[in-house]
């Protein structure tokens, strides 16, 4: 009888636990903390706009005019500078539409200017499309992203950052192939200049480059990479065909991820990239708590006529995704690699995201070895510490478990995958 007692207790127990779990789980989706909370200790950002230029001749007279104004000879002759012009100087933080002209003037920075961080901007025209493609590197990736650059039609923000001051060298030389400049007709640039006279320049500012990138961008979207990930080939055109969806409000619209093993082809379409899968030529990146939650050869694998499917936030999650411009930047704190997107997809359920999956596009990167970062101190700012810290007071002690999610989702409960990662750290 003790037994038959002890089991209907167990039973009734059990319920009333996830009816706590589900109602708990209720209040947290339909009260999400006011939009958006902010993060301490970050700059602010403001997009770059064109400014005056300062035109001086060797005998060092000069005038000012408009940067990207087009000025002839004889108009520059009635302001006594004639075919002796020595130098163009435009204020930092000013958008040029002259890229040999942004290269020249960052040459001088270096020189003359070592001990000032300098931020110089170079913009197309302004495109029609409504993603643009966002992401920062250094000077040693810039033949990699040749491959992006072939493969995404649209718009592109990149900053790219000189963490040598013998880098600008490698940067110039590199912009003075006719190739390159056609390539980078859509690209909007933004080369950054560290602090020379300090060692706090070898700690790679990645967070800080990422958001100048994003808010150097001029669409309503914006899709955050890294530079080592190429597009598949119909990525932007399917996300310009369903902008539509992109408007959901508090959305992240994931790509899924794969890793390439050795030299293999990038594959042109879903198809190709089913098969090397199927033939362990390609496998998911990070499949534990990185990118494991996309759940991107499960979905990817299956074929089905539906554009997206919807996936619940894990701990330690950091997929690439499309988002509006207006979502919140990263946490600028993060330098080097290490808790610096997964921080970003935190927040983002923190503020009940909702997190969708595309089918039919992809990413991927050839396998390589790990970049190693110059040597540097123990971080200052940690994801486990101080970040978490700072969201559990901002957003709860709930701050992980995933807020955005709906019924429809598949959740933990259908992925096959340890609970532990739903709520505090995933496997």
């Amino acid at each position: 009888m003790s037994t038959h007692h002890y089991s209907l207790y167990s039973r009734s127990s059990g319920v009333w636990v996830a009816v706590f779990v589900l109602l708990v789980w209720h209040f947290l989706r339909s009260n999400p903390a006011p939009h958006p909370l902010q993060l301490k200790d970050q700059p602010n950002y403001s997009q770059p706009a064109p400014c005056q230029a300062t035109v001086c001749n060797s005998a060092k007279r000069c005038s000012q005019w408009h940067a990207g104004l087009v000025v002839s000879w004889s108009v520059l002759a009635e302001h006594a500078i004639y075919r002796d012009v020595a130098s163009i100087q435009v204020d930092p933080g000013c958008q040029v539409p002259s890229l040999p002209l942004v290269l020249s003037q960052l040459k001088r920075a270096v020189q003359d200017q070592p001990g000032e961080e300098v931020v110089l901007s170079y913009a197309p025209l302004v495109s029609a499309a409504n993603v643009t493609l966002v992401t920062q590197f250094s000077v040693n990736r810039l033949e990699a992203f040749d491959k992006v650059l072939e493969a995404w039609k649209g718009p592109v923000s990149v900053a790219i950052y000189l963490t040598e001051a013998n880098d600008i060298v490698t940067l110039d030389s590199y912009f003075k192939k006719t190739a390159t400049l056609t390539a980078y007709e859509n690209v909007t640039l933004t080369l950054i200049k560290p602090i020379y006279t300090t060692k706090d320049h070898l700690a790679y500012p990645i967070n800080h480059l990422r958001n100048i990138a994003w808010t150097a961008s001029t669409t309503d979207y914006v899709l955050v990479i890294d530079a080592d990930f190429v597009p598949s080939p119909n990525l932007f055109s399917f996300l310009e065909s369903n902008t539509h969806l992109l408007k959901a409000p508090n959305s992240a619209w994931i790509v899924p991820c794969f890793g390439l093993r050795g030299s293999q082809p990038l594959p042109k379409n879903i198809n190709e990239l089913r098969t090397a899968l199927r033939h362990s030529k390609a496998f998911i990146t990070d499949p534990g708590a990185g990118h494991g939650p996309t759940l991107a050869e499960q979905l990817g694998m299956s074929h089905a006529y539906h554009l997206y499917d919807t996936v619940c936030y894990e701990s330690q999650w950091e997929p690439y995704y499309v988002v509006s411009r207006h979502s919140p930047l990263y946490d600028v704190r993060f330098k080097n690699q290490g808790g610096d997107k997964q921080s970003h997809a935190l927040q983002l359920n923190a503020e009940a995201y909702r997190f969708y999956v595309w089918r039919n596009v992809f990413l991927v990167h050839q396998d390589h070895p790990h970049l190693v970062w110059p040597k540097q101190a123990k971080p200052q700012w940690g994801y486990f510490e101080e970040f978490m810290r700072e969201m559990e007071s901002l957003y709860g002690m709930t701050v992980r478990w995933p807020r955005g999610c709906n019924a429809m989702g598949v959740g933990w409960q259908e992925q096959n995958r340890a609970t532990l990662g739903w709520g505090s750290g995933a496997v």
